[in-house]
């Protein structure tokens, strides 16, 4: 049996100049994943949701359109603590 956790990207690297865009992205995950190794959990995937958000009533009759983020989220497991 497992228990799972699940941490968000960050949305907004910044690189310096000079530096690979996708070697400052596997730096940071790279560095995110040893730091939940160390805390016990073992890395286990990533996947990406979006969440709507959900309008009130004068909103909706207003024809307003509710807001869509998007989110990365690494995913971590270990076996469940009894």
């Amino acid at each position: 049996m497992y228990e799972y956790k699940m941490i968000p990207v960050a949305k907004n690297l910044a690189a310096p100049q000079g530096k690979d865009l996708g070697q400052t992205l596997a730096d940071y995950i790279e560095k995110e994943v040893n730091k939940m190794a160390e805390a016990g959990w073992e890395f286990y995937g990533a996947d990406n949701y979006s969440v709507s958000e959900l309008l009130g009533c004068l909103g909706t009759l207003l024809g307003q359109t509710g807001n869509v983020e998007s989110y990365n989220l690494l995913v971590f497991r270990r076996e469940k603590q009894q």
